[in-house]
């Protein structure tokens, strides 16, 4: 394994041990105990180790090494650190903190994108409404799921808001590739999704963030499954 499928193995192997807890916060580790353990590059193990250290499941000191850093210096909005949570026993907290953060966001980004979308963006957010509704796959429908949220978000000119785009994504894809199976569209959340569209489009705020917030809540209603 080499490249990028190796730095992504490490990268997880590494990631998801912390966040797991098999590797508990205080642990010290080396960069040259990791090579020797993976049979990776040295450069392979400080790129992850960078990762690592910017989404503060680490911190790098030139005598202590490093250390496993405990779950309140982690980034909660890192993607990585998102998909490490929800395969772990902290799944279900995971789920649920997703559920809060989107109702406080989503419904006001949606009402900021009534006031503020072009014609254009109204109009590819009705296409992406429409994309969900005909999707015959589950990476069909996470595709065109991510590609609505997204670009409402961006509709809000909140750059904030916008900037939460992988966080709302990562959840997408808990319920679109990692649950579809167990939950396959629900009619109602597809026609939310067209109900939304057509409020931005018709600069309706109130309505946009009311169906927003109906949809999210949907989610919420479910139950949180294992893996």
């Amino acid at each position: 394994m080499t490249g990028r499928g190796a730095f992504d193995g490490v990268l997880d192997g590494l990631g998801a041990a912390i966040v797991s807890g098999r590797v508990p916060a205080g642990h010290v580790e080396s960069v040259e105990a990791i090579v020797a353990r993976t049979g990776v590059s040295r450069s392979i193990v400080r790129e992850a180790v960078r990762v690592l250290v910017a989404a503060g499941l680490l911190s790098a000191g030139r005598r202590v090494g490093l250390r496993v850093l405990p779950d309140t210096s982690w980034d909660a909005l890192n993607a990585d650190v998102i998909r490490w949570r929800l395969d772990a026993p902290s799944r279900a907290a995971q789920l649920t903190e997703l559920i809060e953060v989107r109702l406080a966001f989503e419904p006001p980004a949606a009402a900021a994108a009534a006031l503020r979308r072009t014609d254009a963006e109204a109009a590819r957010l009705s296409e992406l409404a429409d994309a969900i509704a005909a999707a015959a796959s589950p990476d069909a429908f996470f595709a065109a799921d991510v590609g609505f949220h997204s670009l409402l978000l961006a509709c809000s000119r909140n750059a904030m808001f916008a900037r939460l785009q992988t966080v709302v994504a990562e959840a997408l894809r808990e319920r679109s590739l990692g649950g579809h199976p167990r939950y396959p569209a629900d009619p109602r959340d597809v026609e939310l999704h067209g109900l939304i569209a057509a409020a931005v489009g018709a600069e309706r705020p109130q309505e946009a963030s009311a169906r927003t917030r109906e949809l999210v809540e949907r989610n919420s209603n479910r139950p949180a499954l294992p893996r």
